[in-house]
């Protein structure tokens, strides 16, 4: 058995992340200056996929505006009535038209953002998000 994993400590003074992504969806950072992306990648496969496995630390540093997400396949893999996936393209689309407003209100839209899409569609695996907006 195995699990994917995105860990992280965040530094609020330099406004800095040291993280280890085991094999989890990357990360999505915007930039609140021009709505760019970054994905944070995976520094090591998936968590208990192969014994002694070793993972790398990564880091990614931010400035005032910038919007760290972190989310579960539930969200890019949420289906509509016609078996259509979410996608990373309508995460990132949410994401950047709301990078201004605050982490709980860009966390807010990117779910309802979701459920318009997936309309009555029943909800086919969990979903898990966390934003961060760097002040």
């Amino acid at each position: 058995m195995f699990v994917t994993l995105f860990y992280g400590v965040l530094d609020a003074r330099d406004r800095s992340l040291t993280f280890v992504n085991a094999g989890h969806n990357p990360p999505l950072v915007c930039r609140g200056a021009d709505a760019s992306f970054e994905e944070l990648a995976a520094t090591g496969i998936a968590f208990g996929a192969v014994p002694d496995a070793t993972y790398a630390a990564g880091t990614a540093l931010f400035e005032e505006g910038d919007v760290l997400v972190l989310y579960t396949d539930g969200i890019t893999e949420a289906e509509n009535a016609a078996e259509g996936l979410y996608g990373e393209d309508r995460l990132r689309e949410a994401i950047a038209a709301n990078r201004a407003g605050p982490a709980a209100r860009i966390a807010d839209t990117i779910l309802e953002s979701v459920h318009e899409f997936t309309g009555s569609a029943p909800q086919s695996d969990d979903i898990t998000l966390v934003v961060v907006r760097s002040e």
